[in-house]
């Protein structure tokens, strides 16, 4: 979605905005970006908060990805899995999507190939300096570096991290992240923003030990040079952890000094959270009608959904569990009522 119109349902951002703003003008600068958590329960628009936020950085042309975690796929205790994910998913300024994307822009143009093989002889992470050596010099001799499958990409891309669940592939791993935010600090793009939807998913790990690890893991994340990481979460993120710290699990487990931290942290609530903005009735009519706006432009209807807004706002205002995403599934589905079906050839 283009930022213009994610802005447009982004009703009531204003304090939300500016702490989005200084962390990126943060980052942009190569100071410290604190990480951020956006607390919110279902339908409260905690996702399209961060989407918010990964479309104020592309605008800001830093790189962010969007990982979406779970307890199985892409669970925090194995960064080895998440790697992969996120380079995938990474955009970085204009249509540029996925980190092999990025790559072969920068091959292609002389200037940022150059500055690109300046970046990979600094020693930010041996691994991707001797991938991204090669892939300019394959490039250089005329090879289709676009086209082929080689260890370059196989270590850029994280295929040689996923297929492991050892403990030293979890360190390569996060080592990684910080190298590919070290490269984009050298490329002058600031360093690399980390928005994770359902971070509340650590409580569905196998046990306490893995929780512990996953704690490791946030609280490398939390403090990596060149990296803001933005994490949504549930009630159910607080309850896992005080659970954990009630029972000081990190005090006669093997917990690493990252995930001693984060708990320390946590508990002494020194990490800032934010939470979606609340849809008042004037905000709801302001949304209602930005949604219709954008359903007309889409299905080319006569746009005359300003009617139809007010009549879901007030429905919806009758309902005592008044989150926005009732009212826009409300608004779609009588949009989609009313318009006419195309007839097939």
């Amino acid at each position: 979605m283009p930022l213009e119109d994610l802005e447009s349902l982004s009703v009531g951002y204003g304090a939300v905005s500016r702490v989005v703003a200084a962390r990126l003008a943060a980052l942009s600068r190569g100071q410290p970006a604190q990480p951020l958590f956006v607390k919110g329960e279902w339908g409260s628009g905690k996702s399209h908060l961060l989407s918010f936020v990964r479309g104020a950085a592309a605008a800001k042309s830093v790189p962010a990805s969007l990982i979406d975690l779970n307890a199985r796929s892409a669970a925090l205790n194995y960064p080895q899995r998440i790697y992969s994910i996120l380079v995938e998913n990474l955009r970085c300024g204009g249509d540029a999507l996925g980190l092999r994307a990025v790559m072969l822009k920068w091959l292609e143009d002389s200037a940022s190939r150059k500055r690109l093989g300046e970046a990979a002889d600094k020693a930010w992470g041996w691994q991707l300096s001797w991938s991204i050596r090669s892939l300019i010099m394959r490039h250089e001799n005329g090879d289709n570096v676009a086209l082929d499958d080689s260890g370059d990409w196989s270590v850029l891309l994280g295929a040689d991290l996923r297929w492991s669940n050892y403990g030293y592939k979890r360190d390569q791993a996060l080592a990684r992240v910080e190298a590919l935010a070290a490269l984009f600090h050298e490329m002058g793009l600031g360093g690399l923003g980390l928005v994770f939807d359902e971070a509340e998913t650590i409580d569905q790990l196998w046990n306490v030990r893995s929780r512990l690890t996953a704690y490791g893991v946030l609280g490398r994340l939390c403090t990596m040079k060149a990296v803001w990481c933005v994490f949504g979460v549930t009630k159910r993120f607080d309850q896992t952890i005080a659970y954990d710290l009630s029972r000081d699990f990190a005090g006669y487990l093997p917990a690493s000094p990252n995930a001693q931290s984060f708990l320390k942290s946590w508990s002494q609530g020194s990490f800032e959270t934010v939470e979606p903005p609340e849809v008042d009735p004037r905000y709801a009519r302001v949304l209602a009608k930005n949604i219709a706006r954008l359903y007309s432009e889409a299905y080319g209807t006569d746009g005359s959904g300003d009617g139809l807004a007010n009549q879901c706002v007030a429905t919806w205002l009758q309902n005592p569990g008044r989150n926005p995403r009732r009212l826009i599934r409300l608004l779609v589905h009588e949009l989609d009522l009313r318009r006419p079906l195309q007839s097939g050839r």
